[in-house]
């Protein structure tokens, strides 16, 4: 099994059913063998959401890199394959949280197919 059917398995079985449970995907995009860089999209509930960054990095990425050690990062990228600054996404998301209240819960985009 090379790199890539390790991943897509990974997300099938580990990620796929945790992001579903919010209405949102993922898609594996790229797999960059030679530096260990992992591309994926977000998709329906996911795009958009204040806390992709964190299922990105906490959720995605953790995931990956804790089964396999050839994957050094995971970088979402937008529908037309621009890789998104997550720093950036964390900073946008951390200030959209501040801005929502507890009873009134985020706008979540359409979902997209």
């Amino acid at each position: 099994m090379d790199l890539k059917q390790k991943i897509e398995k990974i997300l099938e079985e580990n990620v796929r059913p945790m992001v579903a449970r919010h209405a949102g995907g993922i898609e594996l995009i790229d797999v960059d063998e030679s530096t260990g860089i992992v591309k994926v999209r977000f998709q329906g509930t996911c795009v958009g959401c204040p806390m992709s960054t964190i299922t990105l990095k906490a959720g995605v990425e953790s995931e990956l890199m804790d089964a396999l050690p050839e994957v050094r990062e995971v970088l979402a990228v937008d529908e037309h394959g621009v890789v998104q600054d997550s720093e950036m996404m964390l900073e946008e998301d951390e200030e959209d949280l501040k801005a929502w209240s507890a009873d009134e819960p985020p706008p979540r985009p359409a979902a997209t197919t």
